[in-house]
């Protein structure tokens, strides 16, 4: 059967549910049934090859990196290592005793930090991978190609596309580069410089696609072409909710999925309810479901790590719980993740129809979304709150505050989440790009 749109996918990820991106893509192209997708496999995360892959997808090369995508933390990195048969120590000697005199050592050290002379000495590689991935998708006849930006070394390659390639492309981002660079330890030179590097691809791009509505809104003002799309929820997914709980009156049960990365937000927040837990004569029950362990010791807290289970399935495995937990990182180098990305967890919860206890910055992404939308049903407690109102609320609701609860759910969904509302915006750009 002939496909009405040949698009080449350009990502590190490729469509596989087991990873949330992943899942977004194998969504986004098993309902784009009119086209036939190319992937270039870019495999900076040395992921493994996912077992099914979506009938119309076809990996026309994989490229593979040498050097693992995260450098060594500062302090650790051989290059730091006071030693004259070492490269970047005699650089920067060098640097010094030239430099020095002259009164703007200071400035070149800040310009030439480690983490620029690493980024350097490790993306020539990329440079020409970029140059053939660019003879490649020229050489082809693609009514579009789909770029997903993850790491400063697809940054680099996506940059030299964007140059010279000659189709129209869209950039799907996940996160921010900057947060990628600061988690990754990258001075804050290079992260501004490459950070300028993608909002130049933004500009020559088609389009943007973003997770958040604050970022499409910051896209948007920013005069490019932007669309929100994210993971959605199937209309199957939503019919898995059953209106129960497990209503133990010695316990208050609390549902956490994902990976920890906001660790420090989720202990505050289990320590707060932990104490309030015991204030009424219950104990904490911690759920977590995905691939990693949560290990904490924290009083009248219990945790039960659940292994990895399908989306389907885990929508109703969580639904039955007291209260779903949305911690949200509110240090300093995660400020840009916590203003422009979005949980997917959260429309698990939603999905779930439970009420979200939240701890994360008034001006985060999930916090101005779910607060003017899920109204008492969601609570941050880093603003004034009764905890205690709502976890009451929580454990009192009968099967018909349950129902009303998921109507109110349903209804955000319906408008943000939902098969429909996501791929109508995905197909539209689609449609608009090819004309």
């Amino acid at each position: 059967m002939t496909k009405r749109f040949n698009i080449a996918l350009v990502s590190d990820l490729l469509p596989d549910p087991n990873f949330t991106g992943g899942q977004v893509l194998e969504r986004i192209i098993a309902n784009t049934g009119d086209a036939s997708f190319e992937v270039y496999w870019l495999n900076q995360s040395r992921l493994p090859r996912p077992d099914k892959l979506p009938d119309s997808v076809t990996i026309v090369r994989r490229f593979r990196f040498k050097q693992p995508s995260r450098p060594k933390r500062r302090g650790l990195s051989k290059y730091h290592k006071t030693s004259f048969s070492n490269p970047l120590y005699l650089a920067r000697r060098f640097l010094r005793v030239v430099l020095l005199p002259l009164g703007i050592y200071r400035k070149a050290r800040i310009m030439f930090d480690n983490s620029m002379i690493r980024f350097v000495m490790s993306s020539s590689r990329s440079v020409v991978m970029g140059f053939r991935l660019l003879r490649q998708l020229n050489a082809k006849d693609y009514d579009l190609v789909w770029m997903v930006l993850q790491g400063e070394k697809l940054a680099v390659i996506y940059y030299i596309l964007s140059l010279f390639l000659n189709k129209k492309f869209i950039l799907h981002q996940w996160d921010p580069i900057g947060w990628w660079l600061q988690n990754n330890n990258f001075g804050p030179t290079l992260t501004w410089r490459l950070e300028n590097l993608v909002y130049a691809i933004e500009r020559r791009s088609f389009a943007t696609i973003v997770p958040s509505h604050t970022w499409n809104k910051a896209q948007l003002k920013r005069g490019l072409h932007s669309v929100r799309v994210d993971n959605f929820c199937k209309d199957d997914e939503m019919a898995s909710r059953r209106f129960i709980k497990l209503s133990n009156p010695k316990k208050l049960q609390v549902v956490f999925i994902g990976q920890a990365y906001a660790f420090a937000e989720l202990s505050e927040l289990l320590e707060r309810l932990a104490q309030h837990a015991y204030s009424i004569g219950r104990k904490l029950v911690l759920h977590c479901f995905g691939s990693g362990r949560i290990t904490l010791k924290i009083p009248n807290l219990e945790i039960i790590n659940h292994a990895y289970i399908d989306r389907n399935v885990l929508i109703e495995r969580v639904s039955v719980f007291d209260i779903a937990l949305l911690p949200y990182p509110m240090q300093l180098k995660f400020v840009q993740a916590s203003r422009y990305s979005f949980p997917s967890k959260s429309r698990i919860y939603l999905a779930a129809g439970l009420p979200i206890l939240s701890l994360c910055e008034l001006d985060s992404s999930p916090h101005l979304f779910y607060e003017p939308r899920f109204g008492p049903y969601y609570l941050n407690v880093r603003e004034a709150g009764d905890l205690s109102a709502f976890v009451e609320r929580a454990l009192s609701a009968s099967r018909q505050d349950l129902r009303e609860r998921a109507a109110v759910a349903d209804e955000i969904i319906k408008e943000n989440f939902s098969e429909i509302s996501e791929l109508a915006k995905f197909h539209a750009l689609l449609e608009e790009a090819i004309q």
